[in-house]
């Protein structure tokens, strides 16, 4: 399942040479990968992800509790990623699946 989050940061602007990310869990499953979607405006100091959440047997109308315990960024290296900023914490989300659309 794709999640779209806004992380909004308090003291600070992102870094758009950043890969930002999101960690939790759910009833059922946890999250996965997060991509960074284009923003245009880095001043209003938020960065807009696409998450996953994995594992769980969620159907339409199912109500869901995303808890993120970890949020963190990394930057390219010449062997690998390093984790260039990080924030450890507790952020509740809760949502309905929507009803799939046919496509």
């Amino acid at each position: 399942m794709y999640l779209p989050l806004t992380l909004t940061m308090e003291d600070e602007t992102p870094d758009p040479t950043l890969s930002y990310y999101a960690m939790g869990q759910t009833a059922g499953g946890e999250s996965g990968a997060s991509r960074v979607l284009e923003d245009d405006n880095l001043s209003d100091r938020s960065v807009k992800l696409m998450c996953t959440l994995q594992g769980g047997n969620w159907q339409s109308g199912d109500t869901i509790t995303w808890n993120i315990q970890y949020l963190y960024a990394t930057r390219p290296m010449e062997n690998g990623t390093e984790v260039a900023w990080e924030k450890e914490g507790n952020w509740s989300f809760t949502f309905k699946v929507p009803q799939a659309e046919q496509v």
